[in-house]
């Protein structure tokens, strides 16, 4: 419990690629995709409070399903979505929402 917390995924992805516009200043190119997703986490989530180990079963093997959508806006702005929804063993179920943007600084 607590020290090394190792989490080894392995992933198929497949992605459709969508150029919207293209200039010397401006790109603008969006990228949709599935993925499936096989997470196994060497230790179950734990907890310890006052000598007392509190973990979360079934966390061990976890399947994600995510659809999501990137998309290039220009040189240097990046935005991205996605929904996953995880599936565990002993009914743990969740649906995970990512909303993000890249910004590269030079």
């Amino acid at each position: 419990m607590g020290l090394a917390k190792v989490q080894s995924p392995m992933s198929l992805k497949t992605y459709f690629d969508i150029l919207i516009s293209q200039s010397n200043t401006k790109i603008m190119c969006y990228k949709s995709y599935f993925s499936v997703n096989w997470i196994y986490n060497i230790e179950p989530y734990a907890v310890k409070i006052n000598d007392i180990l509190y973990s979360l079963s079934g966390t061990q093997d976890l399947v994600e399903i995510k659809l999501g959508v990137e998309g290039k806006t220009s040189q240097k702005n990046n935005l991205l979505f996605n929904a996953a929804y995880i599936k565990g063993s002993y009914d743990i179920k969740y649906i995970k929402k990512v909303w993000g943007r890249n910004i590269i600084l030079e």
